[in-house]
């Protein structure tokens, strides 16, 4: 089935026995968000809410939260596991694909302005009872154009509403959009922005990814569909939306202006702070569809939606790194969904030298993918870094703490770290932790292992597997 929209996303999820429809009315404060915790915490599938208190509109949420999902999502065979995903992920963009402009779309059916604005129409829910407010944008992809060069950024930050036409817009200074908004505010201007809610599941996956300076992400988004993004300029600004979303607000951010915002229980399922000054975005405008599905996802603690495309992106960009740097022998990354993928990464390698599994660690934790991981682990490959029983268990027998530990202290770290006191937070420790056989000079073959540097494992005879496997339904251990 093409995918091409959020309905069309829903109607692949549904015949695929992945969605249940929410009949009965829920309530957006609280009620929508313990009912989506529990079902993300049991694997569930994604859910249709139809009746929103307060609202005629639908909400939609949990439709890339497992790796099945997401291989729906890119058409994609629905067995790919998820080192499968991050492959083929990472050789489709290598061809961006340019976006097709069109002059009309379903997003303008509706085109609202004035009184006729009124963001508490929308099913926002209040997710958790510690949160600061209703956030509008939580699965988003946010859009703004740099004054200077005319780059097009799309980026995903979070968005609470503060009355009927003004929400916040949370995004840090070192950020793509922080460094183009500082360009507006230099000149005392306000910068011009769009969010789309709803659409295509691959355009919340491109803006939430991080790609280089310079990338239009609609761009990639038609890499990873494998044809062009149609999308449409907005009505108030040279922004471009894609085509089939169902909600575009469009709007500026005013320059050296600031509203309370916050908490937030954020993706390291802690609140990441309490009430600060954030900017904010004061809509002019909103296109949409006719009957539109206002499209939201959880955060918390894992695994939800968040991490699961975080995942994906890191280690599929993390790929492309390591061959465009020429660091050898990266046999697969995982950046675990069930411990925060922003916050560790796990390499797995052919070691050819010494050092190697150093080169590699400081590499990935030097870019902008690695930027806030606290923790890397470096196997060799014939561990499976996505089979967390095998990493633990070449950890213990591998590994030296004096010998193959590296830690340094006061880097650069997520904010939202909730190991990290709140005076400090955005600096944190670092660890690389080392679980290859170690190539140094004490280390030399022994003719009782064979030749290795290291014992042998243990292992059956492969003659004897295989004839196991032959008899093994005549043993009678497993049941018809």
């Amino acid at each position: 089935m093409v995918i091409y929209d959020l309905r069309s996303f829903i109607s692949a999820l549904e015949k695929k026995g992945e969605l249940a429809r929410i009949k009965v009315e829920v309530d957006w404060h609280l009620e929508i968000g313990a009912i989506v915790e529990r079902n993300f915490r049991n694997r569930g599938p994604a859910l249709f809410f139809e009746k929103v208190k307060d609202s005629r509109i639908p909400f939609f949420v949990g439709g890339l939260q497992t790796p099945k999902r997401i291989a729906i999502a890119l058409d994609m065979d629905l067995e790919s596991s998820e080192e499968d995903l991050i492959r083929e992920y990472s050789k489709r963009i290598k061809t961006p694909l340019k976006p097709e402009r069109v002059n009309d779309a379903p997003c303008k059916e509706q085109i609202l302005k004035g009184d006729e604005i009124d963001l508490f129409s929308y099913p926002a829910p209040l997710w958790h009872e510690g949160d600061g407010g209703r956030y509008l944008g939580t699965w988003h992809s946010v859009v703004v154009r740099d004054l200077e060069t005319g780059w097009q950024n799309v980026g995903m930050h979070r968005m609470m509403i503060h009355d009927s036409k003004i929400c916040g817009v949370m995004f840090a200074p070192f950020q793509h959009i922080g460094l183009i908004y500082q360009k507006y505010e230099k000149l005392g201007k306000p910068m011009p922005i769009a969010v789309s809610i709803g659409n295509d599941p691959v355009c919340p996956i491109v803006s939430c990814a991080p790609f280089g300076a310079g990338i239009d992400e609609w761009d990639m988004a038609g890499a990873l569909r494998k044809s062009p993004l149609k999308v449409i300029r907005c009505e108030t600004a040279d922004l471009n939306v894609p085509a089939h979303s169902e909600i575009v607000l469009e709007g500026e951010v005013p320059p050296f202006k600031r509203r309370e915002e916050g908490p937030f229980g954020e993706h390291t399922g802690f609140y990441g702070g309490g009430k600060t000054e954030k900017t904010f975005i004061h809509v002019r405008c909103i296109t949409q569809r006719k009957n539109p599905i206002l499209r939201g996802s959880l955060e918390g603690t894992p695994v939800v939606e968040d991490h699961q495309v975080t995942s994906l992106n890191h280690a599929a960009l993390a790929l492309r790194l390591f061959e465009e740097v020429g660091i050898p022998g990266i046999r697969s990354i995982n950046f675990p969904a069930c411990g925060d993928p922003w916050l560790s990464a796990i390499i797995s390698i052919k070691k050819n030298y010494h050092g190697q599994s150093l080169d590699a660690a400081k590499v990935l934790m030097g870019s902008k993918i690695g930027r806030f991981l606290k923790h890397v682990y470096v196997v060799d490959e014939d561990v499976d870094p996505f089979n967390l029983e095998e990493v633990f268990y070449a950890i213990n027998t591998r590994f030296q703490a004096s010998r193959d530990l590296i830690v340094t202290r006061n880097e650069s770290g997520s904010s939202l770290d909730p190991s990290v006191p709140f005076e400090q937070k955005g600096v944190t420790d670092k660890m690389i932790l080392d679980a290859t056989w170690s190539m140094t000079s004490e280390y030399k073959p022994r003719e009782e292992w064979g030749g290795l540097t290291h014992p042998p494992m243990v292992k059956v005879d492969e003659r004897i597997r295989e004839r196991v496997e032959r008899r093994w339904k005549s043993y009678g251990i497993e049941k018809e």
